[in-house]
């Protein structure tokens, strides 16, 4: 889990409606979701380090994020 993901969950009860709204706008950026199959080491790369933060979204909050 990385440093800022965690600093994340120990504030989300006090900052619950920031953070969710912090993660929708990042999930439109093209880092977390559009994954490029046919770059192999930047499609593995995106999958070990975003994967991670798209369970716990799922988990936390009920986001469901799906790369395409």
């Amino acid at each position: 889990m990385t440093v800022d993901l965690q600093a994340m969950t120990r504030d989300m009860a006090q900052n619950r409606k920031e953070i969710i709204e912090r993660m929708s706008n990042f999930s439109l950026t093209d880092t977390l979701l559009f994954r490029n199959p046919d770059a192999e080491d930047l499609f593995k790369a995106q999958c070990q380090i975003w994967d991670p933060i798209l369970h716990w979204a799922k988990e936390q909050m009920n986001a469901e994020l799906k790369p395409s």
